[in-house]
């Protein structure tokens, strides 16, 4: 499956591999534990991000992945938000880099499970 990043104009397609979505569960798992501490988002603290923020959360981190040529991490916080949340298949990032300006997109075909 490709989730695909867009950064400025460019699209950065992530191959995810129906295996990694289906069997990461105990990694996703201690992602969601993480986060369910609390995320620093910008300027804004949030004590237990909802779902869209997790997504946004993983973009970001996705950013990161890319930015350092991390395809592992990248793969892996792609393969996070379509177990999580299995129609979103496209993330925007903004030119402003504020986290909470993250665009998720669906599609109309969710990934089979």
């Amino acid at each position: 499956m490709i989730f695909t990043l867009y950064i400025d104009e460019n699209a950065i397609p992530v191959n995810v591999p129906d295996e990694l979505v289906q069997g990461a569960d105990e990694v996703f798992k201690k992602i969601d534990a993480d986060m369910d501490r609390g995320w620093q988002m910008g300027r804004q603290w949030v004590d237990n991000p909802e779902l869209e923020q997790r997504c946004q959360i993983a973009v970001e981190k996705m950013v990161t992945a890319y930015d350092t040529n991390n395809q592992k991490l990248a793969m892996m916080m792609a393969g996070y938000i379509m177990a999580r949340a299995p129609l979103i298949r496209i993330a925007r990032v903004p030119t402003n880099g504020e986290i909470q300006d993250i665009e998720l997109l669906m599609t109309e075909n969710p990934m089979p499970m």
